[in-house]
């Protein structure tokens, strides 16, 4: 059997088998471990938790037509939906920090073409911010959060959508807003969790500052996608926690790709004619992603 099709399997069965029953601790070892692993998140800053500031985004109302918009101004903030009257799968696509580009666009493609329906989220240029990447941010951390939470209640208000099967995708940025979504009982006025997250190369923790964006306690099932050469969100910073949240009984997986780069998927930088230092790009990893995106099952 092919390797892709084992990959599609696994994740499948791996999905089906969190819709359909809660998350088990059974082992009193798994209890202790997740005590300890807390403790030690407890002295860490969790820069997604604290108060919203700012105005909430406007959302369409009417799917668009899809494919990559010509003009970069058209990159914001879009709805797409399969053919068919549904119910169908959610999808909030959450952008970098550099916000909507090329990539996100492929990307809703290839959720549509699976059966979602697929809610871009852009949280830069409505507010009039051109990059989100440097301190002070423009869009704070717990905005980029409700954000994401809001774009689910979107989704899960419509009448093509199956409000129990709203998965988030996160890259970069949102792949951090990813992170803070896997604790469910973080969520901005209580709202609804997510059914699974899929987060591609966040960073999990800047130890230096003593900031984190993978919570203690995971309660979403989660998928973390790291390349090695990454050097913008090292996954050195992420594997150990991830490592101790399994050890804990938390829903976490993840791949670690050696030869993958930061933002391996950004289309854009062939597009332009620009490379970022560390950008390779790797039809085969993206291939892959492409068949694990059954997140919702």
């Amino acid at each position: 059997m092919r390797a892709k099709t084992l990959i599609q399997m696994k994740l499948r069965n791996w999905c089906k088998s969190m819709i359909a029953k809660p998350w088990r601790r059974a082992l009193v070892s798994a209890a202790i471990l997740g005590a300890i692993f807390s403790t030690l998140a407890a002295a860490q800053t969790y820069p997604a938790y604290g108060p919203v500031r700012g105005a909430d985004l406007a959302w369409p109302a009417e799917p668009r037509g899809l494919g990559v918009p010509e003009s970069p101004r058209e990159m914001t903030t879009a709805l797409f939906r399969p053919s068919g009257a549904g119910p169908f799968p959610g999808l909030v696509i959450m952008p970098t920090c550099g916000g909507v580009r090329s990539h996100l666009h492929v990307w809703a493609e290839r959720a549509v073409a699976l059966g979602y329906v697929a809610l871009i989220v852009d949280p830069l240029k409505p507010r009039g911010v051109a990059n989100n990447c440097l301190p002070p941010l423009g869009v704070t951390w717990p905005r980029l959060l409700k954000d994401a939470y809001d774009a689910a209640a979107q989704l899960r208000a419509r009448a093509d959508v199956d409000p129990r099967r709203v998965a988030l995708i996160g890259f970069s940025q949102g792949a951090m807003v990813g992170l803070a979504a896997a604790d469910p009982s973080r969520a901005p006025d209580g709202a609804p969790g997510f059914t699974a997250i899929a987060s591609l190369y966040p960073a999990c923790a800047f130890t230096m500052n003593d900031l984190r964006w993978l919570p203690p306690r995971v309660g979403t099932p989660l998928l973390v996608l790291m390349g090695g050469r990454d050097n913008e969100t090292p996954p050195a910073e992420c594997q150990p926690l991830l490592a101790a949240a399994k050890q804990a009984a938390q829903p976490v997986e993840w791949e670690f790709y050696p030869s993958a780069t930061h933002c391996w998927d950004c289309v854009e930088f062939r597009e332009r004619g620009f490379s970022k230092r560390d950008w390779k790009r790797s039809e085969e990893h993206t291939s892959e992603l492409q068949s694990r995106l059954h997140l919702v099952c």
